[in-house]
């Protein structure tokens, strides 16, 4: 794949290994796995669980794990027209060469892309299509716990906690490969380890009308599956964070701090799955986050939980961690928050740095709902956790709320906007900017809850209610957001099916593709006109053409074709009907949740077990699973090797300004300007300079780069300016920098800037490009030497730009200063600044001479030199 980068609009997403990345030798080890997140890049890479098992394999010494994404569209479609499989960020091998190919499945909706990830590394979509023993495609995470939608393309799945069955899996499967085991006898082996579920080894009973009746086993199989717990989280800590070439959509550092929640929200899936609590020890998470942040240079980090609020040395952890890192501007941020867990002290803590978003899940407009789903804050909790907030400087809050809960009324909803417009009069008596984000979806009713009898509202009454609730909130400082209904039905839909729902998902897939159908594209590379996010880093669409997939009419005419009915699928299902997750046991009882269930009609609570009495949900033994808090106090640990914490920002301390000059080759060159830019920033903060910040509420480092180049282009001329508290050396700068740099990112000059220089972007006049003409195939020299003498000999050369969305036109003589095609088989440029622009070297190259995009990134063309202005 990596030879297509200059075919694709964002060729940072295929070009790893990236920083910390395990890359091993494949002859060295016994077995090889691929660990896949069908999703893109930006949305994976902020996958916990996924880096979690990447590290675990890695640390065995006779097994590696690869990672790979989906392709976007644009890539896909060149891949099919090389014939180029799915191949893995470390090594660039297709999938189809591992012996495991582990898929995560977090939602429901990825069950089409898994079938893609599939298709695209040339495999069959059925398990009993794919003869060969390897590899074996095993399925994990959330979704697992309903797996038969998508039971018949899996050769198995974990159900649970996956570090310690991950490990079993991998010594199980070198042993069916030493002996040279069948697939069949392979998976009968696998379907031994505890939280293993072997589709295969089960079938689905239907009765006399077709419906589901059973998930049946065969005579050796257990009828039920029991699910994998991990009684003790201590030692699920990173060791190695990789640092993305692209920014995901979560960026931050992200430390887990619990596992499971007891909170017992009725309609919450994760609530009930990952039981019971599980803390990590406060000197286990310091110690996590500290080598992290000095391995990364994220200072951005996320302490994880399903309710972090409710870590049990939540308050001396973040004040040991402001101790720690607060000097070094390293922020922290929580999951959404329960109100009763929002205290004054504990958002001092993390306003200390800069604020990084106040978010409250509320789900119900009435204490009435909110005591039906078991959510248990009440509404003057809420408006004094967001008065709170506000009043300490929060200047957005954001509200989570669902729609069609079970034993709902118009009441209810209309209680949702009244709830909203009290909100927003408790934060407007503090400041007039704050602003209110409701975030409102619709209720899925999701297996194993006690809400998993409920039915779905319909798209139509979904779009009812949230009228009320938006008219409710009228000329209020709100701004509501929603999800589409129609994709929640999907949802829905493959959260509640059963293996009859297979070959629609499999219909989707094959006409559908991953999301929609990719638009055949010239066997050319991309011209710059129509691929911008290539040229300047910016963030695109993470899903690039979601319309097949997501329509609402394609899914119900496939689930026709089936011969299913919608309201089968999402209607209310009768306390003794079978369900197609029962043979997976989460270790709580059909019973338990039916109680619940009968306890939410009647508008009663269940407390907390974890800070009350066991509510006998069936999960704990008492003896190797029970819940477990965090032990002991704070250490008081010092930072490793003393890099960090020793650079505290002193009121008029004086600075030094640093120029640095660092080159961009290989496949770093397929980074654009923000990505660069975002990668630099991690190698500074990983480096413990004493860099000077900005001030206000979210202080940044003074670091300013030269003007950027698109994506694609070669550079041994590119500069930055470090503003540094105190006498720091250039030569010390340097050398920080030097073990900060990647494998086409060399950091090669820095010299010390006298006070009051003019800023880098600024102080530039000219740029020098070379191309080498030896790799252009569509001109010849004679073509060339006449267009660059048109070019020259014209007073005005106008050509078309794109800025900004608006299209114009802009003449490029003035800013070209040499322009000759050497005898060396070069192209020399030398482009100089008009009224302080400098324009970039492709609409010179490709608009003046026409020569393609292509053939200027696949030359490639090079950044050699840049001109100062005297005394700059």
């Amino acid at each position: 794949m990596r030879d297509l980068l200059s075919y694709v609009r964002r060729p940072s997403r295929y070009i790893g290994p990236e920083p910390n990345a395990s890359v091993k030798q494949h002859d060295s080890v016994r077995l090889k796995a691929v660990l896949v997140y069908p999703d893109m890049y930006e949305i994976g890479m902020a996958n916990l669980g996924l880096r979690i098992l990447y590290e675990r394999i890695n640390d065995l010494p006779y097994a590696l794990a690869e990672r790979a994404y989906l392709p976007g569209d644009d890539m896909e479609s060149i891949m099919r027209r090389h014939g180029e499989k799915l191949s893995t960020m470390e090594t660039d091998t297709p999938l189809d060469q591992f012996d495991i190919i582990g898929i995560t499945l977090q939602t429901e909706l990825n069950y089409v892309n898994a079938l893609h990830v599939l298709r695209l590394s040339g495999l069959e979509h059925r398990s009993a299509d794919r003869e060969r023993p390897f590899p074996l495609v095993i399925g994990g995470g959330s979704c697992a716990f309903n797996p038969e939608p998508v039971a018949d393309f899996f050769d198995a799945f974990v159900i649970g906690d996956g570090e310690e069955a991950a490990i079993e899996i991998v010594d199980s499967v070198i042993e069916c490969k030493k002996k040279g085991l069948s697939k069949t006898a392979c998976l009968d082996m696998l379907s031994h380890i505890e939280g293993v579920y072997v589709p295969s080894l089960y079938k689905q009973a239907t009765d006399d009308y077709g419906r589901f009746k059973a998930v049946v086993p065969d005579n050796a199989s257990p009828g039920r599956v029991r699910r994998r717990i991990l009684p003790d989280i201590n030692g699920v800590v990173l060791r190695r964070p990789i640092i993305p070439f692209i920014r995901p959509v979560h960026d931050r550092l992200v430390v887990e701090i619990a596992r499971g929640c007891t909170r017992g929200c009725r309609f919450c899936q994760a609530g009930m799955i990952y039981r019971p609590v599980r803390e990590k020890d406060m000197n286990t998470v310091l110690k996590e986050i500290r080598d992290n942040v000095a391995l990364s240079g994220f200072s951005d980090i996320s302490l994880l939980s399903l309710s972090a609020g409710d870590y049990t040395m939540i308050s001396p952890l973040l004040r040991a961690f402001m101790s720690e890192f607060s000097g070094d501007r390293c922020s922290v941020s929580l999951p959404s928050l329960r109100t009763d867990s929002v205290t004054g002290p504990l958002l001092e803590q993390i306003r200390q740095v800069r604020k990084t978003g106040f978010t409250v899940a509320i789900e119900a407009g009435t204490q009435r709902m909110r005591d039906v789903i078991n959510k248990n804050i009440t509404e003057d909790g809420i408006i004094a956790s967001v008065g709170l907030a506000a009043r300490m400087g929060w200047q957005t809050i954001k509200l989570y709320f669902m729609l069609g809960l079970p034993f709902e009324t118009d009441d209810d909803v209309a209680g949702m906007g009244e709830l909203i417009n009290r909100v927003h009069d408790a934060v407007r008596k503090y400041s007039g900017k704050t602003r209110i984000n409701a975030s409102i979806s619709a209720f899925i009713p999701k297996p194993h809850t006690p809400f998993q009898w409920s039915g779905m509202i319909a798209p139509e009454e979904f779009r009812r209610k949230l009228s009320i609730v938006k008219n409710a909130v009228r000329g209020k400082r709100v701004v509501i957001k929603h999800q589409m209904p129609e994709i929640s039905v999907i949802e829905a839909v493959l959260a509640r099916a059963d293996r009859r729902i297979g070959p629609v998902i499999e219909e989707i897939a094959r006409h559908g593709l991953t999301a929609g159908t990719a638009p055949d594209v010239p066997d050319a590379p991309l011209s710059s006109s129509r691929a911008e996010p290539h040229h300047t880093g910016e963030a695109c669409n993470a899903d690039d053409n979601s319309a097949y997939r997501n329509d609402l009419r394609v899914w119900l005419d496939a689930i026709a074709s089936c011969g299913l009915s919608l309201p089968d699928l999402l209607g209310e299902r009768d306390a003794d009907q079978p369900l197609p997750w029962d043979h997976i046991d989460t270790l709580i009882p059909r019973s338990f949740l039916r109680q619940e269930y009968e306890k939410a009609r009647g508008g009663l609570v269940t407390k907390d077990c974890f800070q009350s009495v066991c509510t006998d949900c069936g999960v704990c033994d008492f003896k190797r699973v029970e819940p477990r808090a965090s032990a002991g106090s704070y250490a008081g640990t010092s930072p490793a090797n003393g890099a960090r914490g020793q650079h505290r920002e002193r009121p008029h301390q004086w600075t030094t300004d640093v120029r640095v000059q660092y080159t961009k080759s290989g496949l770093m060159r397929f980074l654009g300007h923000l990505e660069l830019i975002d990668f630099i920033m991690h190698a500074l903060h990983r480096t413990g300079l004493p860099m000077a910040y900005t001030s206000g509420f979210h202080p940044k480092p003074v670091v300013s780069f030269s003007d950027p180049i698109p994506a694609g282009i070669e550079s041994s001329a590119e500069y930055m300016d470090i503003k540094l508290y105190g006498d720091t050396d250039a030569d010390e700068v340097l050398g920080a920098l030097g073990t900060a740099g990647h494998d086409g990112l060399e950091f090669v000059g820095a010299a010390s800037l006298p006070y009051g220089a003019i800023p880098v972007s600024v102080a530039i006049r000219a740029v020098h490009y070379e191309l080498a003409l030896d790799a252009i195939r569509s001109c010849t020299m004679s073509i060339l030497g006449t267009a660059i003498d048109l070019l020259l000999d014209s007073e005005r050369f106008m050509v078309p730009v794109s800025r900004k969305d608006r299209e114009g036109e802009l003449d490029i003589r003035p800013f070209i200063e040499v322009l000759n095609a050497e005898r060396n088989g070069r192209l020399f440029m030398v482009i100089r600044k008009v009224n302080n622009r400098l324009i970039g070297a492709i609409d010179i190259i490709e608009k003046g001479l026409g020569i393609p995009y292509g053939d200027i990134i696949s030359a490639p063309l090079k950044k050699v030199a840049v001109e100062f202005d005297h005394g700059r």
